[in-house]
């Protein structure tokens, strides 16, 4: 017999040799297709406990190649998502246990990537979260290292922005959609009396039993919902997010005043048919006849409830951050349900994307946070976590495509000055928000002169609130809830958020929020079949017939109130070939009188300009001047904030800032 060296030694020793050799891993595998930056990829990992402490599987994400890609890297029943940049790997975000249900080997996956963010949950609840976009879009696939593991594919598909709407103006035997989850639901046309409502339509539970009836797809998650509610019986009316099936998800639970709990709002996770609250009561509840607006949102790992538009609560949930939505309704204690008092009605549902960002610097923060300047510190504080500012400095989360956000923060500090920042970008250095104990400013960063400053600050040594919105053009802060200075800059503000500090060394910052404002949407009207034909109902329905024309005159006005900011959206056609003059009014009392603010186009035949002219009563407050490429022109004249501005094609052609009014 012929031996090796090696089995030599073993046999001249009478000893084993055991050599630690690293784990044996073979090529990636890939899913077909890349969906681009925005997509959910569903894998089913099949592995052991035993498996996963012996062994590892990286679920890899925008692969570029070996040395640029992300991984979501499986091993001891825990789950971190991996940044590999020049073949370095960093964990980034917060990663957490893997949830098994039983003795099942099976793992499911869904992995939302979006623009800005990583999220993964296992078996339904989320295990890991990271904010990043250094690698761009590319392939999906995983890559195995042990004994006894295996991945099957699963699905990789697109997502888009979400938007749904129902307002149930259909037939009795139409769902539209929706699907009774628990209970008996119908179509209804005499929810209230047709001689009170414009919309007799809504969507009916029919009592005596809890009821749940849902819309949209498992995969569903960064949205909120809102509904009109009423309930003439002593129960309970609200609505879900997150549902899974009847046994897994959230519900906003709101009892009558008439009930036996004298009327409490709370938020209530269902999970494995187990049902516990996540909020104490609120006290306050409905009373009948009264329609209530309802809102929920699942987004960012927490939920949050509004009713009326007043905020309820916010609470961190890790299950369910995806699903379904939905309506819900239960009777009180001995309750019957009876053609006069069933379970509830619901109207003008609306669920739209509502992503979220949120840091309390409670875990490690990874990669979501890069500072400007020296390093930021984090330290534990009551239960949660602050960021602690350099003497001055940046600190910048999020994305270049942040667009429409609200970025909120409390901070605390003992001297100097304190902020916040959107709006970095590429080249772009954005702007900020900076408050001192003596004064207020918002300013682009870099820039010596303010674009807008107040003599008010803040007090040292306490916490405050800070809130600064990009919205387009307009930059908005708010201090501890009061509007306190606002500026109009060329352009969008887009792009990345950050903290601010300047000779501010130990400020701490904490319970940071991202907030975006939605895509807005133009729908067509939409009609049920039997009220095509029908003269009086179409006009009723169709949103083209908002527009009334003034009899004697050439005048449309638009028939619906207006409060806070708007926009007047139109086309001119035929530039050069027309003159005249074109008068639109933002704000006016009545169809009689031309008040308010007025916005003048004066048009030149053989000529593609266009005048503008601001009008308050009699007198001109503002004129500008638009030369026109094209032979029609887009026009938006809007009151946003303290300002009117009107833009052609794009370009800002005229802005006028609304004095304020003195007592």
């Amino acid at each position: 017999m012929r031996t090796t060296p090696l089995a030599a030694l073993r046999l001249a020793l009478g000893i084993q040799v055991v050599l630690a050799l690293p784990l044996a891993a073979q090529s990636p595998a890939f899913v077909d297709g890349s969906p681009g930056s925005d997509y959910r990829w569903t894998p089913v990992v099949k592995a052991t406990p035993a498996a996963l402490a012996a062994g590892e599987v990286d679920l890899l994400i925008d692969w570029q190649d070996a040395n640029s890609h992300y991984r979501l890297a499986l091993t001891k029943d825990r789950a971190q998502f991996q940044r590999v940049v020049g073949g370095k790997t960093q964990a980034i975000g917060v990663g957490g246990a893997l949830r098994r249900i039983g003795d099942e080997p099976a793992l499911r996956f869904s992995i939302h990537r979006t623009d800005w963010g990583l999220a993964a949950y296992c078996n339904r609840v989320l295990c890991a979260r990271a904010e990043d976009r250094t690698i761009p879009p590319g392939k999906a696939g995983w890559l195995t290292k042990g004994a006894d593991l295996s991945v099957e594919p699963g699905a990789l598909q697109t997502v888009e922005e979400l938007f749904f709407s129902d307002d149930f103006m259909r037939t009795d035997d139409q769902l539209g959609g929706w699907e009774a989850a628990i209970g008996k639901w119908e179509n209804n046309q005499q929810g209230s009396k047709v001689s009170r409502s414009a919309n007799a339509f809504s969507f009916r539970s029919k009592g005596g039993e809890p009821c749940v009836a849902v819309h949209g797809n498992a995969f569903d998650h960064d949205y909120v919902v809102q509904a009109a509610a009423r309930s003439d019986n002593a129960g309970a009316m609200g609505l879900v997010v997150g549902f899974q099936d009847e046994k897994n998800y959230y519900r906003m639970r709101w009892t009558a005043a008439a009930n036996e709990d004298g009327g409490t709002c709370r938020l209530q996770r269902i999970f494995d048919g187990q049902t516990v609250d996540l909020t104490p009561p609120i006290s306050g509840g409905y009373l009948p006849d009264v329609w209530y607006k309802l809102q929920l949102s699942l987004a960012g790992g927490w939920v949050y409830g509004w009713i009326d538009d007043v905020p309820l609560f916010e609470v961190a949930a890790q299950a369910f951050g995806e699903g379904k939505i939905g309506v819900y309704s239960a009777p009180a204690a001995g309750e019957q349900a009876t053609d006069a008092v069933a379970g509830a009605l619901f109207d003008d549902v609306v669920q739209r994307s509502w992503p979220l960002f949120s840091d309390d610097f409670s875990q490690p923060s990874g990669a979501r946070w890069t500072a400007d300047g020296p390093a930021w510190e984090t330290r534990p504080l009551a239960g949660s976590g602050v960021a602690v500012a350099p003497a001055s400095g940046r600190l910048w989360c999020g994305a270049d495509n942040w667009e429409g956000v609200t970025f909120d923060a409390d901070v605390n500090y003992s001297g100097g000055a304190v902020g916040l920042a959107a709006g970095k970008a590429g080249d772009q250095p954005g702007y900020a928000a900076i408050v001192s104990a003596e004064r207020t400013v918002i300013t682009r960063i870099g820039d010596q002169q303010p674009l807008a400053t107040l003599a008010k600050g803040m007090t040292t040594g306490a916490w405050h609130h800070l809130s600064f919105s990009a919205d387009a053009g307009l930059l908005r802060l708010s201090v501890d809830g009061d509007e306190r200075l606002e500026a109009l800059v060329p352009g969008t503000a887009v792009g990345r958020c950050g903290l601010v500090a300047e000779g501010a060394a130990g400020a701490q910052f904490t319970n940071v929020r991202a907030r975006f404002r939605p895509t807005s949407y133009n729908l067509p009207p939409t009609l049920p079949a039997e009220f095509v034909q029908d003269r009086y109902m179409t006009t009723w329905a169709s949103p083209g017939a908002a527009w009334v024309q003034v009899e004697g005159s050439p005048a449309r006005w638009h028939k619906g109130f207006f409060y806070g900011d708007r926009r007047v959206h139109f086309e001119v056609p035929g530039l050069g070939k027309q003159a005249g003059k074109v008068t639109v009014a933002l704000g006016a009392n009545d169809t009689k009188t031309l008040d308010g603010y007025r916005l003048v186009l004066t048009l030149t035949r053989d000529q593609k300009v266009i005048a503008l002219a601001l009008m308050l009563g009699d007198k001109t407050v503002a004129e500008g001047k638009a030369k026109c490429e094209g032979d029609s022109a887009e026009v938006n004249f809007e009151l946003t904030g303290h300002y009117i501005q009107a833009t052609i094609d794009g370009t800002t052609a005229l802005t006028y800032r609304i004095p304020e009014v003195t007592q």
